[in-house]
């Protein structure tokens, strides 16, 4: 009986590996406990049953590296288990801890799915700066041309000075 109210008293938790030692280990696996518990808590659904966060060096999966990556166990009737992987380097890079709870974030969307429902509307475009995952630059938007910039692109407007107008040389005085 104690165990139960303790459990009903004590806010729920992830299970939070991270391979990373010394001070950043335990900076980055507090903050990806709270992380979760506040998004979750945001979002006001039902934490799942068991949830194992493990931070490491690198993720891959069939030899390609990944930011990130969730894997779910089921049994039969019984809970599932989600076991969610985040990376701590990308590339040669080594990742700041808002970028790994960042992904973690990303990630706790797919671990409540179900729950949540599918997205109404959903934008994704790709993040600028990140090699390797960056597509073709979008060209730069031009501006809407102007009455006077269309005029000065007509070189009949001006006589066929090609946009220029003409000056006297002379010099007036002025009085």
């Amino acid at each position: 009986m104690g165990r139960a109210a303790g459990a009903r008293l004590r806010p729920w938790r992830p299970a939070v590996e991270v391979d990373v030692a010394g001070k950043r280990g335990r900076r980055l696996r507090r903050a990806i406990a709270r992380a979760a518990r506040s998004h979750l808590r945001a979002l006001r659904v039902t934490p799942p049953v068991h949830l194992l966060v493990v931070v490491q060096r690198t993720v891959a999966l069939e030899g390609r590296p990944h930011a990130s990556l969730l894997q779910v166990f089921e049994e039969g009737a019984g809970p599932r288990r989600h076991v969610l992987f985040l990376a701590a380097s990308a590339g040669d890079r080594t990742l700041g801890d808002a970028e790994v709870v960042a992904a973690l974030r990303h990630q706790l969307q797919h671990v409540v799915a179900a729950e949540l429902g599918a997205p109404v509307n959903a934008a994704a475009e790709p993040v600028a700066g990140r090699a390797g995952t960056d597509p073709a630059p979008p060209p730069p938007e031009q501006p809407e041309p102007s009455p006077l910039d269309e005029l000065a692109a007509a070189p009949a407007a001006f006589g066929g000075l090609n946009g220029g107008l003409p000056v006297p040389a002379e010099r007036t005085e002025r009085s």
